[in-house]
């Protein structure tokens, strides 16, 4: 007996487009799963992404309210002086030049209490020729002036803290610690300057 040999069968039209089809489905699945995978991730990432702007806006406005507070209580002390038809001036100046509001009111407060002053300039600014001080007819003139003068000669110059502005707007004399502590109640620039 003659043993016959067997040979595999071509496989018919049929079973080719059946396993197509399977190939095809495996690979829509795997595709489809991909996809899902991908928008969870997306998803996932772009909670990351929400969370940490939230974070942001709710540090900023923190800064914000700190500095509201800071900047609230110097106008108050401004209201509730002499100097109280400078402050649309000393706000206007504040932002064009970028000048702390403390500031100006941390000055003022040292060199004549926001009271004891004349020729509207509380800030003590002299006339270079002397003791005499610099005399301005108007709020917006003083203000811009001390504004001008604090922004070029002292702050572009790195001086920030009331003892470096002390240093050169009054010296290093007699009385000088009592001027960086009469600023520092308005000005406290590790708080504002942050």
């Amino acid at each position: 007996m003659k043993k016959r040999k067997i040979y595999a069968k071509k496989p018919t039209k049929r079973i080719r487009r059946l396993k197509l089809k399977v190939y095809l489905v495996i690979l829509l699945l795997i595709v489809l799963g991909l996809g899902y995978y991908m928008t969870m991730v997306n998803h996932y990432l772009l909670k990351e992404v929400e969370a940490m702007e939230n974070v942001n806006v709710i540090e900023e406005e923190i800064k914000i309210i700190k500095d509201t507070a800071s900047i609230n209580r110097s106008i108050k002390a401004l209201e509730n002086s002499p100097m109280k038809d400078a402050i649309p001036y000393i706000l206007s100046a504040s932002e064009y030049y970028g000048i702390p509001v403390e500031l100006y009111v941390g000055i003022a407060n040292a060199e004549s209490s926001l009271k004891n002053y004349r020729c509207y300039n509380p800030w003590g600014i002299d006339t270079g020729k002397g003791q005499d001080p610099r005399c301005y007819n108007h709020w917006e003139h003083a203000v811009n002036g001390f504004s001008q003068l604090i922004k070029y000669y002292y702050l572009e110059e790195n001086m920030i803290t009331p003892e470096q502005l002390r240093n050169k707007y009054v010296g290093k004399g007699i009385g000088s610690k009592d001027w960086s502590n009469n600023v520092r109640v308005y000005y406290n620039p590790q708080m504002i300057l942050k």
